[in-house]
């Protein structure tokens, strides 16, 4: 099934959009205020991930959060550093790590929670449970198409997937 060029640049701009939103530091702040968790979205993330896996090795996390390694280091370092998360050596591999979120992490991510439930309430009060749903199932759905394309793409540019990673929204002025 075909789409026309409109509609498509239309999906574009709205995810251009929502991704300046949620990576926002206005966002972010206003997450901290609420919650009294003064974490970035990213690492709220994270964190949420390692306290409903922990313990977690680190290559996992990474297969799970679907984080460059960069950012991901990044992410543990800080959480690491305000004791939302423990950190120590794969006993079975010293080369890897293992993390596991500590009670103020578990704490933390109960909170950061609560205050995101809260603020999504107020910002979606007008919408129906039925259209909730069904905004949420074709999110799920354009998540998981952009995200197989990208993976056949990174295949197709050097057969290994090594490549130059290209993002899916493009911010480029010609396309929206």
């Amino acid at each position: 099934m075909a789409t026309d060029a409109a509609s498509r640049r239309r999906v574009n701009a709205v995810l251009a959009s929502l991704a300046q939103f949620a990576n926002s530091r206005s966002l972010d702040l206003l997450h901290a205020a609420r919650s009294g968790v003064p974490l970035s979205l990213a690492a709220i993330g994270v964190l949420v991930r390692i306290v409903h896996q922990s313990p977690i090795g680190l290559t996992e996390l990474r297969a799970q959060t679907r984080l460059q390694a960069a950012a991901l280091s990044r992410h543990i370092r800080i959480l690491e550093e305000g004791g939302y998360i423990e950190r120590w050596d794969d006993p079975n591999d010293g080369r890897a790590a293992v993390v596991q979120a500590t009670a103020q992490g578990k704490t933390a991510s109960r909170k950061w929670r609560a205050s995101n439930d809260e603020l999504l309430s107020a910002q979606l009060a007008d919408w129906s449970t039925e259209e909730l749903n069904e905004l949420c199932r074709m999110m799920e759905r354009l998540d998981a198409d952009l995200r197989s394309m990208d993976k056949r793409s990174r295949h197709e540019r050097d057969g290994t997937g090594n490549g130059h990673r290209r993002n899916m929204i493009s911010k480029s002025n010609d396309l929206t």
